[in-house]
C-alpha cells in the first residue's frame, strides 16, 4: 500500500465561456501616440527659442510635463515617465509651494512605484500629496482632483504595508472627493472608481455586507457614466467584475459570477493586443472562468482560462512584478486541466511553472509557499504516476523548504508534516535508507499529535504512522513497532 499526502485539488495564491475575436485595431492608438509625440517635439522647440524670463515659458514647461506623462501612459516607456519627473521636481526648485506642479509629481511618482516597486517613490508621492491639498483651499477648483491623488497614494501604501491607517486615510480622502464633484462632472465615474477600490478593500478586510453592496454600487454607476468607446472604461468593467467575484463569494448568487465573467470579457475585447494592461485583464478573467468551471463543471470554460491565462503569462516581462501571480494561476488551471483529461503534459507544464514562480520571488513572497507546496505535492503525484525518482526527490526537497517556513503552531502544519513524511515513506520504499523511514515515522507522528480528534483526516494520518511502524517491525524486527502499528 502506497502512503500520499492529501493531494487539494485546488491550490491558488488569489481570488478565470468563449467569446469573439478580441479588437486587435491599433490605428486609434497609434494616432494618440504620434500626437503625443508631435506635440512634445514642438513644445521642445519652443522652449529652446523661448528667452528666459518669457511669460509663455511657465506654460510651455507644464504642458511638456504632461505630455511626457500621457505618452508614457500610453506606451509604458519608463524614459518618458523619469522625463516628467525631472522636469517637475525641477519646476519645485523653484515653486516649492506650486500645488499643481506637487500633485502632478506625486502622480508620477504614484506610476513609478507601481512599475518599479521602490517604496521610497511611495512615500515621497504620499507626502507630496498631503503637501498639495494642505495647499488648496476647501473652495478650490482642484481640491477634489488633489483629494483623489492623495488617496490612490494611501490606497497603494495600505496595499504593499498592510497599515490599516493609510486604508482608513484612503476611504476618508476618496470620499471627501465624491461629495465635491457634481452629478452630471465628466470625470465623475474615476472619482467613484477610486471610492470603490477603497470600499472593496475595507470589504475584504472587515467582510461587512453594506461594504460589498456599496463596492458593487459604486462600481455599476461609475461604468453606466464612462462613455462605450472611452480608453479607461476596461478599468471599470473589471473593478466591477472583482465586486461582483466578491458577492458572489460572499452570497454564492450565480448570476454574479456569471456577470463579471461577462464584463471581464468584455474588458478584454475593449483592449488592444499591445496595451499593457490587456496582461491584466486576461488574468482577471482567467480567474473566472476558472471559478466558474468549478461551480458549472463546463470544461469549455476550463479551456479558456487555460488559454486566457497563457495569453496573459506572454504579455507579462519577466520582471514585471505581477509575474508570479499570473504563472501560478496558469499552473493552477493546467492542474485543473490535467485531472480532468489525464494529459501528463499539462502536469509536466504546471510544475515547470510552480518551478519558475520558485525561482522568480524571494521567501517573503505571498506566493512563494503557495507555488512551493504546490511544487511539492504535484511532484509527489507525478512520481506515483510515472515512478520517475527525481520527482520523488523534487517533492522531499520542496516539502522540506515547505516545512521550513512552517512555523510551530501554524494551522496547516499538520497537513505539511503528512506531505513530506509521505514522500519521505516512499523513498525509503525506493532506496531503501532507514534515515528516511525514521524522519517519515517522526513526521506521521508529529502530524497525528496535531490532530484534533474527529478531525476528517484523523483517520488517514493514523493509517500512515500506523504503515510506517509495520515497515519499520518488518526491517528491524523490534515487536515495539509491531505494537505501535
Amino acid at each position: 500500500m502506497s502512503i500520499l499526502p492529501s493531494i487539494p485539488r485546488v491550490l491558488m495564491s488569489v481570488p478565470v465561456s468563449p467569446i469573439g475575436d478580441d479588437i486587435q485595431d491599433n490605428s486609434s492608438a497609434d494616432s494618440r501616440i504620434h500626437s503625443d509625440s508631435v506635440e512634445i517635439a514642438k513644445l521642445q522647440q519652443l522652449m529652446k527659442k523661448a528667452p528666459s524670463g518669457h511669460p509663455d515659458l511657465p506654460k510651455y514647461q507644464e504642458n511638456l510635463r504632461n505630455a511626457f506623462a500621457k505618452r508614457y501612459h500610453r506606451l509604458q516607456d519608463l524614459k518618458d515617465l523619469e522625463e516628467a519627473i525631472r522636469n517637475k521636481q525641477e519646476v519645485l526648485t523653484k515653486h516649492p509651494d506650486h500645488a499643481q506642479c506637487l500633485e502632478s509629481l506625486g502622480r508620477s511618482l504614484t506610476d513609478r512605484y507601481r512599475r518599479l516597486g521602490d517604496l521610497k517613490d511611495l512615500e515621497d508621492a504620499v507626502q507630496i500629496h498631503l503637501k498639495a491639498v494642505d495647499l488648496t483651499p476647501p473652495v478650490h477648483m482642484e481640491r477634489m482632483e488633489r483629494l483623489q491623488g492623495l488617496a490612490v497614494a494611501l490606497r497603494d501604501r495600505y496595499q504593499r504595508l498592510g497599515q490599516l491607517k493609510d486604508h482608513e486615510n484612503a476611504l476618508q480622502r476618496s470620499q471627501e472627493a465624491v461629495n465635491l464633484i457634481q452629478a452630471d462632472h465628466p470625470d465623475r465615474a474615476r472619482y467613484l472608481q477610486v471610492l470603490g477600490e477603497s470600499i472593496t478593500d475595507r470589504y475584504q478586510q472587515l467582510g461587512d455586507l453594506e461594504d460589498l453592496e456599496a463596492a458593487v454600487k459604486n462600481d455599476l454607476e461609475a461604468v453606466e457614466l464612462i462613455p462605450i468607446d472611452h480608453p479607461e472604461r476596461p478599468k471599470y468593467l473589471k473593478n466591477l467584475a472583482v465586486s461582483l467575484v466578491d458577492r458572489y463569494d460572499k452570497l454564492g448568487d450565480l448570476e454574479d459570477l456569471m456577470l463579471a465573467v461577462e464584463r471581464k470579457q468584455e474588458a478584454v475585447k475593449l483592449t488592444p493586443g499591445d496595451h499593457p494592461d490587456r496582461g491584466e485583464y486576461l488574468y482577471s478573467l482567467a480567474v473566472s472562468l476558472r471559478d466558474q468551471y468549478q461551480t458549472l463543471g463546463d470544461l469549455q470554460d476550463l479551456e479558456n482560462a487555460v488559454q486566457k491565462g497563457r495569453e496573459a503569462v506572454n504579455l507579462t516581462a519577466a520582471d514585471h512584478p505581477d509575474r508570479p501571480e499570473r504563472l501560478e494561476a496558469l499552473g493552477v488551471v493546467l492542474i485543473d486541466q490535467y485531472h480532468n483529461l489525464g494529459n501528463l503534459k499539462d502536469l509536466d507544464a504546471a510544475l515547470h511553472i510552480f518551478e519558475e514562480v520558485v525561482n522568480l520571488v524571494p521567501a517573503d513572497h505571498p506566493v512563494q509557499m503557495v507555488s512551493l507546496r504546490n511544487l511539492a505535492v504535484f511532484s509527489a503525484h507525478r512520481y506515483q504516476q510515472v515512478g520517475c525518482l527525481i520527482d520523488l526527490e523534487a517533492a522531499v526537497q520542496r516539502f522540506q523548504e515547505v516545512m521550513d517556513q512552517t512555523p510551530a503552531g501554524h494551522p496547516s502544519r499538520a497537513d505539511r508534516l503528512q506531505g513530506l513524511a509521505a514522500s519521505l515513506h516512499d523513498q525509503y520504499r525506493r532506496l531503501g535508507d532507514l534515515q528516511n523511514l525514521e524522519a517519515a515515522i517522526q513526521g506521521f507522528q508529529e502530524a497525528v499529535d496535531l490532530t484534533p480528534p474527529g478531525h476528517p483526516d484523523q483517520v488517514l494520518r493514523l493509517q500512515n504512522l500506523g504503515l510506517s511502524f509495520r515497515d519499520q517491525y518488518q526491517r528491524l524486527g523490534d515487536l515495539q513497532d509491531l505494537e505501535a502499528e
